[in-house]
């Protein structure tokens, strides 16, 4: 056998009954005395239309029987029109957790590939007829989302949800001199995936960095509100929110990740961004967990902590 089969029974409910399980050659004759390199991949050419897009390699992996001296990873070749290698971008998959995670690659498309191919997909090195096997599923490229700048209770730092109260919360798109909010489809748009009870256009907050990859309820966000530029703004329901958030505790500081997509008129496409909130639970929850809870804060009243500085 060589190169992949497809497998089953290693996934839950995200992956399905089916899995890629990608492999050395092991067909090839040289693998006694050879370290031999084997490549599963699809390949797209690229046109000028491409250009300054960012294309994302996304997929879920885990360990399989890979041991030995071998090893795996996941891939984007780029090459120009000449079929020279202009960027050869890697995740080592070789000692991954034998549970599930999802990795992305990324590549921006510049002028200098137009004519030339993308390449995408799984390799390994495997000698001897060592065992060589990675789990893959849900594969995805296309187009990488736009990230958006996303506030969460703007003019608030940080930023408390209380999972017990009613009522709703704030969260803004923050507009800036690159992105137009009336771009966006309202309507598309999902906080943890929760839609909006309804949508406005206002000037509320000022963009903040990292858009994506927020960790610190105290430091990962700030109070600045309006600076010049139209925000599209939601209101959430609490309880909706608390739903999804799921088995929190209390003073967990939780990264709630927004999702949307750009109107056609304007190129099509998906947004992303994400902002962090500090959960206010005092029955102590049990429901189930589906947030990302990335630290826990001291106990007691938001009210009576004191501030950290903020950017």
């Amino acid at each position: 056998f060589a190169f992949c089969t497809i497998g089953a029974g290693e996934g839950g409910p995200p992956q399905g009954e089916q899995q890629l399980v990608v492999f050395s050659d092991y067909n090839n004759g040289d693998h006694p005395w050879a370290s031999i390199e084997s490549n599963v991949y699809q390949q797209q050419f690229v046109g000028a239309e491409d250009v300054g897009k960012t294309m994302r390699f996304e997929f879920d992996a885990k360990l399989g029987d890979i041991a030995g001296e071998s090893t795996a990873a996941a891939f984007i070749k780029a090459f120009d029109p000449y079929w020279n290698l202009i960027h050869f971008l890697q995740v080592d998959t070789t000692a991954i957790p034998d549970t599930w995670g999802t990795y992305m690659i990324e590549v921006e498309i510049t002028p200098d590939l137009v004519g030339g191919a993308l390449q995408f997909g799984f390799l390994n090195w495997a000698h001897d007829y060592e065992p060589s096997g990675v789990v893959y599923d849900n594969i995805n490229f296309d187009v990488a989302p736009v990230a958006v700048s996303v506030d969460v209770k703007p003019g608030s730092c940080p930023n408390p949800v209380n999972v017990n109260g009613a009522g709703d919360v704030s969260v803004a798109i923050l507009g800036t001199a690159d992105l137009d909010v009336g771009m966006i489809d309202p309507a598309s748009i999902r906080l943890a995936g929760v839609a909006p009870l309804r949508s406005n256009y206002e000037d509320v907050g000022t963009p903040f960095d990292p858009y994506l990859g927020r960790q610190d309820c105290d430091y990962d966000c700030h109070e600045l509100e309006g600076d010049g530029w139209m925000d599209l703004t939601f209101k959430f329901d609490t309880q909706e929110l608390a739903a999804a958030r799921g088995d929190v505790q209390d003073r967990d500081c939780l990264v709630l990740g927004l999702t949307g997509e750009i109107w056609p008129a304007y190129g099509g496409g998906g947004i992303e961004g994400e902002d962090v909130v500090v959960i206010i639970d005092r029955a102590a929850s049990t429901r189930t967990a589906t947030g990302r809870v990335l630290q826990s804060s001291d106990p007691g009243d938001i009210a009576n902590q004191p501030l950290k500085p903020h950017r």
